[in-house]
């Protein structure tokens, strides 16, 4: 996936609503490899940047280093509510 398609808007979008979507069903949340598989991304350094820029933009939080631990902020939230 090239950088400009990650930093799309559409795909950040998607990439939220997965992450929401997946919490509802599971209780917890994905991990950055299951979110790149999930948008058909080729690699898990894709999702990461994609992650990295959620984060960035406010819109989820994690801790480094620690599976499971992206969470949608409320910024997040609003941004799947508008689109």
């Amino acid at each position: 996936m090239s950088k400009s398609a990650v930093k799309d808007e559409k795909t950040l979008t998607e990439a939220l609503r997965m992450i929401s979507s997946y919490h509802n069903r599971h209780g917890y949340p994905p991990t950055v490899r299951e979110i790149g598989e999930s948008l058909s991304f080729s690699s898990p350094s894709s999702a990461m940047a994609v992650v990295k820029i959620l984060a960035s933009r406010g819109m989820i939080t994690m801790r480094n280093r620690m599976p499971r631990t992206i969470m949608m902020t409320e910024a997040g939230k609003l941004r799947i509510e508008q689109k």
